[in-house]
């Protein structure tokens, strides 16, 4: 749900025009064009560090992880081969190589922390978050305009429904059923990237 709230939600049109009197209270000496604010929060760039990623490249940065860890695991290269591999995958899938090691393999606090087999976790949060918004849309088809009026608790109200009030009794593919039925997640993430991306 963190995904929906950040990325769908977060960087929404709806979202930044809601921000735009909240912006001018605090700053108001400044300028805040919320088209010009979305237009710029979704654009998409290439680069080495995954934190600063848009929503289009940023899953590249999970499978580059996950790629380095299926190596080491499976032990197709070594501890020492680590910053070389990182910086061919980084090449490889997001068209730049990392200036040093801090901007590649560094960059991530996972591994020191012994998290090996985390990553994917994003991936699916965002393919589970774009069928979650899917379905919002469906249920609200005007989500824009109430995302714009700041009624964040239509979309609360739906996470407390279909997701929350479960707790931890369902295992996640059984849950996201219960939530959104049988949709096909990685078609329903396509499909929410062609629209705020293509043909924003």
């Amino acid at each position: 749900q963190s995904r929906l709230w950040e990325n769908m939600i977060g960087r929404s049109r709806g979202f930044y025009r809601w921000l735009r009197p909240v912006f001018a209270r605090h700053f108001p000496d400044k300028d805040f064009d919320p088209e010009l604010v979305f237009l710029s929060s979704n654009r998409v760039t290439s680069g080495s560090i995954r934190i600063f990623a848009e929503e289009v490249s940023y899953n590249l940065h999970i499978i580059l992880r996950f790629e380095m860890e299926v190596a080491l695991l499976e032990r197709r290269i070594t501890v020492e081969d680590v910053p070389t591999e990182w910086a061919r995958l980084s090449e490889q899938f997001l068209g730049v190589r990392p200036k040093d090691d801090a901007e590649g393999v560094l960059q991530d606090a996972h591994w020191a922390g012994g998290a090996f087999g985390y990553f994917p976790s994003y991936t699916l949060g965002n393919l589970y978050a774009a069928s979650l918004f899917a379905v919002l849309r469906e249920h609200f088809p005007d989500l824009e305009c109430r995302i714009e009026e700041g009624d964040f608790a239509t979309i609360l109200n739906f996470l407390r429904e279909r997701i929350h009030c479960h707790g931890h009794l369902h295992e996640t593919p059984d849950l996201l059923r219960k939530a959104v039925g049988t949709r096909d997640h990685v078609k329903d993430l396509l499909s929410y990237l062609r629209e705020r991306y293509v043909n924003p």
